[in-house]
């Protein structure tokens, strides 16, 4: 009998959740602090969801991917109704919020400029020092790393994983398993998923 704890424990399970969560902290409606939020949202619906798994019928993770790309719908579709809904409890309008700002009277949206909308979009643009850490990081990582590993990553970044598994003749699911395996040398130098 498979458990709700085996399902959300499984090594599947935690590099999708991880990795759908660090899709969705680029979108514009959330922000990297919402990472362990969203994990945990997407854990806990499939707890939820975990009474419907029959190992009879389907794997694991056949099952998880299809409860992450719901949870990933309802949540995304609550979101948008959210922000499209007429009557929210708290009436601020941009252009008829007028506040005091230097003893004048002046509307909200003449105040914003478009560091606010980059901000408000998580668009930062890195500093050149902040750059250049970055590449410094990633050559480290990738000079430390076994050939056969280094030309596996290059070709899933320029091509994706599909085309890697026609090249390289493995299957998606190891090409997966050695990305999750690759990750953890680059969060130890400070690239994580933000």
């Amino acid at each position: 009998m498979t458990t709700s704890l085996d399902i959300i424990s499984h090594p599947f399970t935690v590099i999708l959740i991880r990795d759908k969560a660090a899709k969705l902290c680029r979108w514009p409606e959330f922000s990297t602090s919402d990472f362990d939020d969203l994990c945990q949202s997407m854990r806990l619906y499939l707890i939820e969801k975990s009474h419907q798994f029959d190992p009879e019928r389907t794997t694991i993770e056949a099952f998880v991917s299809r409860g992450v790309s719901t949870w990933m719908r309802i949540y995304v579709r609550y979101k948008n109704r959210f922000k499209r809904r007429k009557n929210l409890d708290s009436d601020l309008s941009l252009d008829g919020t007028v506040v005091e700002c230097a003893d004048e009277s002046t509307t909200l949206a003449s105040l914003l400029t478009s560091e606010d909308g980059r901000r408000r979009r998580c668009d930062f643009a890195r500093s050149p020092i902040d750059q250049f850490e970055r590449r410094e990081a990633v050559e480290y990582v990738m000079q430390h790393m076994a050939s056969h590993d280094r030309a596996l990553l290059e070709h899933v970044a320029e091509h994706g994983v599909k085309s890697a598994a026609r090249q390289f003749h493995i299957s998606r699911r190891q090409i997966l398993k050695t990305i999750a395996r690759l990750r953890i040398n680059f969060e130890k130098v400070g690239l994580n998923h933000g």
